[in-house]
């Protein structure tokens, strides 16, 4: 069996391959791989599934972008001209 677990914003897969027969006798094989977790990634709802052809996939919402960078502010559209402060439309010349 296969066994998967996330430490230090990495993934490892431990897997295993069912013992099987070859000319020379039964041969099993192990392996351990490590995958970086993006940053963006929120790894405490990382899933896995294996599918029915061997493939294990890994599934992970992005993290909410803007709780890591502040917030929103929503725009009002008033469909009017700002008002220009008084003075700004003359250019005074320096006497």
């Amino acid at each position: 069996g296969s066994k998967v677990k996330v430490s230090d914003g990495y993934f490892i897969v431990d897997g295993n391959h069912e013992e099987c027969s070859d000319e020379h006798g039964f041969v099993s094989r192990q392996f351990t791989r490590r995958h970086k977790i993006p940053e963006n990634v929120d790894e405490s709802a990382l899933s896995s599934n294996l599918s029915s052809n061997g493939v294990l996939i890994f599934k992970a919402p992005k993290k909410d972008v803007a709780q890591a960078q502040g917030r929103d502010i929503n725009i009002t559209q008033t469909n009017e001209p700002a008002a220009k402060p008084k003075g700004t439309d003359k250019i005074q010349q320096p006497g």
